[in-house]
Order: C-alpha cells, then structure tokens, then sequence
C-alpha cells in the first residue's frame, strides 16, 4: 500500500504491490468457496498467504517513509500522514456506513449506525467497522505517525524504535482481542513498518548484484522450513516468516522488473492502485459471491478465478470512475489520479 512516494517510482515496488494485492483477493476469496472445496485445495496457500502478504505491505510503506524521517520534518510528516492516510480512513468508513445503511440486509448483515460509529472513531479493528479492511488505513496512520513521533520527538534511532517494535509484537498476544484504536492489530503489524525502515537499503535496492540474489536464495531457505515451527511461539513465527516472505517477494519483483517481460505492466498497474482495491474489493465481494453461488461455481477452479479476477477488476473500475472526479479520488485514496491506461504491451527497451 502506497504510504510515501519517491519521486522517481520503483518498478520493482510496483510488482511487488501488485502481486501481494491479487494475493490479498485471493486470500479473501478463497475462504468464501464452499468450505469442502476450501479445505481440499486452497488452504495450505492460504496459510502461506496470510503468513506475510500484509506484511509485505507495511514493509514497503516503511522502507519509503525512511527518506521522509531523514528530513527531520516533523510538521511535514504528520500532515503528509494525516492527508494521505487519516482522511481517507474517515471519507471511506463514511461513505461505506452510508453504503451499508442502504444495503439489503437478505444481501449483508450489516451494523446498526450506532455501532458503525464506534467503529470509525473508538473500535477501528472491529466487527462494528463500516468496512473490515480499513483498519489498515488507521494502523498505517498510527505505524507512521508514531514513528515520526519517537524519531523527531524522543530522538530515539531507527534502532531503538525496531527494539521497542519488536517487544510490542511478542507482547502482542496479550491485546489481540483489543480493538479500542485498533491496538491489536497495531500491536501484530508495528514491527514490520520498522523492520522496512530498517531495512530499506535492501527493499530499495534495484541493482543487479550477486547480493540480491544470496539476500533472495536466503529468504527462501529460511522461509520454507518455518511451516514446520507452526507450534513455536506465535509473534516469533510471524516475524520471520513476515520478513522473509516479503524480502523472497521484492527480491522477485526486482528480477521481474529487469526481465520486464511483455504485459509486467498489468501487475505494475495493480501495484500503482493497490489501495484502491484493497479498500473497494470487499463490498463487491458481496455481489461477486452472489454470482459465484447463483451459477454453482463455488466448488470449482473456474468459480475461485472469477472471483478474484471480478474482485481486482471492478475495484479499478471505480477507481478510473472516481479518476474523472479528482476531489472525491483525493479524499478516499489520498492522492491525485494518476494514468488511467498503463502501456500494457511496453517491451525491455
């Protein structure tokens, strides 16, 4: 998810965007095929999933708010924060209270204003949310915030801030059922938007060096065997497998980005309007499945693509609508529209 922008993009951060935003629709499609069918052919991706895709995002987003403390401009930050994250927040958990005040309850059981209201401003992480994905925005909003905070304020090191990051994670089981400000959701995801400042040299390297390729093999080895320590100590276990997860994903998407094979511009495009899909693909999700189980596709390979082709697609289609109408793209995405219609034939020059 697209935190703080260098001037010049990063391909390579693009694909890597847009890869773990189809794996996010996917790891939500999935879960609402027929159980039987879930169970027998898409659980264990699930799980490989879920141990680092939303990691990966925060990351990113850290590895990108390293130039920005580096400026030591904490008025800047904050406004930056709160313009392009907070605002958003608010605008879609509004405009999604409103959708679901309006939404047939044979279609989605939905919660009362009374409890939506909590949501927004007390409960962020909770079933009471206008939207179940947009405690994302608010936990990125506290991550950066937070962090700027401790580094212009407290003048702790980016080290220091990664100690602290990672005793809040192994402390994390203690408020995971905590959803007053989201701090349990904050307590699980603050060390790897630290981890990603830390690390950014390694996250925004796009040189061709044998040490990208050693960081890459590494990620993988290491990764792989953490499925069988599923028993360890959970926060350990979604460190490691958060980290090098994500490092085994940037370190493709840099190779990827080099190669730039014909049609890489789709993912890169994906990547570009990440956010966008992430915020908009759950409400569809309520007419795609509707879709999905009218023609009986909920056992079958077919009906899972559909979805989650449905669930990218329709997102980016509003997305270019809201595109035509730059005040309203600016609240909920935090941001100017941008190119509508990437190059998608573009070939390695």
């Amino acid at each position: 998810m697209k935190e703080t922008v260098p001037k010049k993009r990063l391909d390579h951060l693009d694909i890597a965007r847009g890869l773990a935003i189809i794996l996010v629709v996917w790891a939500h499609a999935d879960q609402r095929m027929d159980q039987a069918f879930f169970k027998t052919n898409l659980e264990l991706t699930n799980q490989v999933i879920y141990s680092f895709h939303i990691a990966l995002f925060f990351i990113i987003s850290g590895s990108l708010q390293r130039r920005l403390l580096e400026r030591n401009d904490l008025q800047f930050m904050l406004m930056r924060s709160i313009r392009g994250i907070l605002v958003p927040f608010l605008c879609l958990s509004m405009a999604f209270m409103a959708l679901n005040l309006i939404t047939p309850k044979n279609l989605l059981a939905t919660p009362t204003l009374y409890e939506m209201l909590n949501g927004i401003f007390l409960f962020q992480s909770s079933d009471r949310a206008p939207s179940g994905v947009l405690w994302f925005l608010f936990v990125l909003f506290c991550c950066s915030s937070l962090t700027a905070l401790s580094y212009n304020i407290l003048k702790l090191s980016i080290f220091h801030i990664l100690i602290a990051a990672i005793i809040i994670k192994i402390c994390s089981p203690l408020v995971d059922d905590i959803h007053f400000l989201a701090a349990g959701k904050f307590a699980r995801n603050y060390v790897f938007f630290v981890i990603g400042i830390y690390i950014s040299s390694i996250v925004n390297d796009i040189r061709f060096s044998y040490r990208n390729y050693l960081i890459l093999l590494c990620a993988i080895i290491l990764f792989i065997p953490n499925f069988v320590l599923i028993d360890t100590y959970k926060p350990f276990f979604q460190i490691i497998t958060g980290v090098l997860g994500s490092i085994t994903a940037i370190k493709i998407s840099n190779i990827i980005a080099r190669l730039n094979p014909t049609g890489i511009n789709i993912i890169k495009y994906l990547g570009v309007h990440s956010i966008t899909i992430f915020v908009f693909h759950m409400p569809f999700f309520v007419f795609i499945k509707q879709l999905i189980y009218k023609f009986d596709l909920q056992r079958s390979f077919i009906g899972f693509g559909t979805w989650v082709i449905l669930g990218c697609l329709l997102p980016l289609a509003l997305g270019i609508v809201l595109q035509q109408i730059p005040l309203c793209h600016a609240l909920l995405l935090g941001r100017k529209p941008t190119k509508i219609i990437p190059a998608l034939t573009e070939t390695k020059k």
